[in-house]
């Protein structure tokens, strides 16, 4: 296959524009870029590994292995720490995930795969605004806000159907979070990324807690969906600038639209929340986990979890140790070198 048609069958929207910052930042031909984005692909590097952690202004080959890469180093952790496919349903399934940590979520939460037309008009009785998922979707793909505006055009029936032809099953009560996180977003739920390890012993801890934030008047914090984030103090406070990667590497010690300075912003419950997810991960045969909660007025709320949490949350480019990325304190955490 063509190499450029071979990349940029990835997603060349995406790509484009990194490419081009890429080549500023770096100096490079864009032919060389390419080159280097194909072998660093096939080594199991990702585009976004590529573009996120700087490696077109850095070919050093130590920079790059210092960092964690879900392609090259998740498949080491279960091979490593092996579990099964019912096992990793309920974190892959909204529903079933729903129903597993239950305690933890303290919201009203609807599966239309089991719960009838009748749950829900209690339910629609109880909110007026309130999210709709997919089962299974991830990066804030699938999900839609649901306000009166829109539920003025459905009677009940027609709104069950609605739901049921889209495929989204899962209806969930917005969460209304803690009053001092309203600062950081417009719109959006401001949720944290708590990344969960348990050691080769045994043992539990949580070597990365990372602030999202939606930098536009999203209703959605994901990376993915052109969110910021940074990885937190062992204090819960942000002390560098929020960064994303899409469309361009950007860095933002304010919030673009409101003007609120991020530096020196201290989350509330923030032990709690950390507490709240090392119990649930002592529940999960999974080894590596990335639960992201919300902080509500009464403490943290857990939204979701994945088993394969995106490397490039925990590994900003201006909150690197010694210019190295952060393998090193993963590995440390998991007590084993993974290689």
């Amino acid at each position: 296959m063509n190499l450029l048609k071979k990349l940029f069958t990835i997603s060349y929207k995406e790509i484009l524009p990194l490419l081009v910052q890429a080549k500023k930042e770096s100096k490079r031909s864009y032919l060389d870029i390419i080159k280097d984005l194909y072998r660093c692909q096939k080594q199991g590097y990702s585009w976004a590994d590529y573009f996120a952690f700087r490696f077109a202004s850095n070919q050093d080959e130590a920079y790059r292995k210092s960092f964690i890469s879900v392609n090259i180093h998740y498949p080491i952790i279960s091979k490593l720490f092996p579990t099964n496919e019912a096992e990793n349903d309920f974190f892959d399934d909204k529903g079933k995930f729903n129903e597993n940590f239950k305690e933890f979520k303290n919201i009203d939460c609807l599966d239309l795969r089991k719960d009838g037309i009748e749950k829900l008009e209690v339910f629609l009785k109880k909110h007026q605004n309130f999210f709709v998922k997919e089962a299974k979707s991830c990066g804030g793909v699938g999900v839609k806000y649901i306000d009166q505006k829109f539920l003025a055009s459905y009677d009940l029936k027609s709104f069950y159907n609605y739901l049921l032809q889209k495929k989204f099953y899962i209806v969930e009560e917005k969460i209304s979070q803690h009053k001092h996180l309203d600062k950081l977003s417009v719109n959006s739920l401001n949720s944290l990324r708590i990344v969960t390890v348990k050691a080769i012993d045994g043992s539990i801890s949580a070597p990365f807690v990372v602030s999202k934030v939606s930098i536009s008047e999203a209703y959605v914090d994901n990376a993915s969906s052109g969110g910021a984030y940074t990885l937190l103090n062992d204090k819960g406070e942000v002390y560098a600038s929020y960064h994303s990667f899409l469309p361009i590497l950007k860095f933002y010690d304010k919030n673009p639209i409101t003007n609120f300075n991020y530096i020196g912003f201290k989350f509330p419950y923030y032990q709690e929340a950390i507490e709240m997810c090392l119990k649930a991960a002592s529940r999960c045969k999974n080894h590596y986990i990335g639960w992201d909660v919300a902080i509500s007025e009464k403490g943290p709320i857990l939204i979701e979890a994945n088993t394969a949490p995106g490397a490039q949350l925990t590994q900003g480019v201006n909150q690197l140790i010694n210019n190295k990325g952060h393998l090193e304190i993963l590995e440390k955490a998991f007590k084993v070198k993974l290689k």
